[in-house]
């Protein structure tokens, strides 16, 4: 008890600054609570409301181009080197018109020879046919020569032909689409020259991806917007599928008929699009998400599933088909699951966040 009441005595004895200065240097020592990191806000998309809906598998539209029915690729039948040529692409040629000229020098020599040669042959089997008659040569040295004189007469005229084929001449009206050559180009016999596309028939050719194959066929209806056209549609048939996928792109061919566009220009861009699959063909429901929404995660894809307590999740989905803004995806995600719609590959498992719900548009076609 008198130890305290000493103890008391002395604190009562310190001077006032010296107390403050103690105070400060306690206060000193201690630290601020640190500052709570903010949550991240992320683009979240509920799965069944606004860009991400659950719906039947429809068919998309395809973007293709205006062409000819038919397309004439014009070559040379002889070889040389081009020393003129009329006309460029989008000109608009004649039947019978020349398009381009070959230097004509070396086929009419081949011609001067083999006229030559003709002549020889004419006046050699003039002479055997006079001593065969006088019975001073045989039956068998006058068809020699007469077949000498054949022999001539065939070669003069295939040289004839050539020199005429050193013009490449219009086979139809029509559109020159092309032109694969200049002047001073050396070419070969049937290396295409001028791709013509004639007048007349006109048609959409478009490419179809393999999974979506089976859902097309012959004679099927369609629906044709040109961009040169705003606002207007055209109805038009399935007129060709081809059974054989292009070797680079892996989709194959198909050829829209179109009635009445006809003076179409060549190479307008088009989108054709057909009617929904048959629900009673349809094989599946899919899920439509932005194609930002999708993460890969080595050889498979996957999705940011964000939960309750708003950390992120990675939950592998499968692909059905690839839109141009959109992926439609066969299994992974259900009614009312949230994903992360943008800025996937900047998360990681476990991620706390703060969800911002958003609504993204994705193309018609896509739908």
């Amino acid at each position: 008890m008198t130890a305290i009441n000493n103890a008391h005595g002395t604190l009562r004895r310190l001077p006032l600054l010296t107390l403050l200065a103690a105070l400060a240097t306690l206060a000193a020592c201690t630290k601020p609570p640190p500052d709570e990191v903010p949550l991240r806000p992320l683009q979240v998309l509920k799965v069944g409301a606004g860009g991400a809906a659950l719906s039947e598998l429809p068919i998309r539209a395809y973007s293709g181009e205006v062409r000819s029915r038919y397309a004439s690729l014009l070559a040379f039948q002889v070889g040389g080197k081009i020393v003129a040529r009329s006309v460029n692409a989008g000109d608009n040629v004649k039947l019978g018109q020349v398009l381009a000229r070959l230097d004509p020098a070396d086929v009419r020599l081949a011609a001067t020879q083999a006229q030559a040669s003709l002549q020889q042959a004419e006046a050699d089997a003039k002479r055997y046919r006079d001593l065969h008659a006088g019975n001073f040569v045989s039956r068998a040295a006058l068809d020699a020569r007469e077949t000498t004189l054949k022999a001539a007469q065939s070669q003069a005229a295939l040289a004839k032909n050539q020199e005429r084929y050193t013009e490449l001449r219009a086979d139809r009206n029509g559109v020159v689409g092309s032109v694969m050559a200049d002047i001073g180009k050396v070419v070969a016999p049937g290396e295409v020259i001028i791709r013509l596309s004639p007048d007349g028939d006109r048609e959409i050719a478009i490419s179809i991806p393999e999974a979506e194959y089976a859902n097309f066929r012959i004679g099927m209806s369609a629906e044709v917007s040109v961009y040169a056209l705003p606002g207007q549609t055209f109805k038009g048939t399935v007129r060709e599928l081809s059974a054989l996928a292009d070797p680079d792109t892996r989709t194959y061919p198909m050829r829209v008929q179109v009635n009445g566009i006809e003076k179409w220009p060549t190479g307008l861009t088009a989108s054709v699009r057909f009617p929904p699959v048959d629900k009673s063909s349809a094989a599946s429901t899919s899920v439509a998400i932005p194609l930002t929404a999708l993460y890969q995660q080595g050889q498979s894809a996957a999705v940011w599933i964000v939960g309750a307590d708003d950390t992120v999740s990675l939950r592998p989905v499968e692909i059905e088909r690839f839109a141009d803004d959109a992926v439609f995806l066969k299994s992974g995600l259900a009614q009312g699951d949230q994903i992360a719609a943008a800025g996937v590959h900047r998360l990681s498992p476990g991620q706390k966040v703060r969800p911002v719900f958003v609504t993204p548009a994705i193309a018609e076609g896509a739908k």
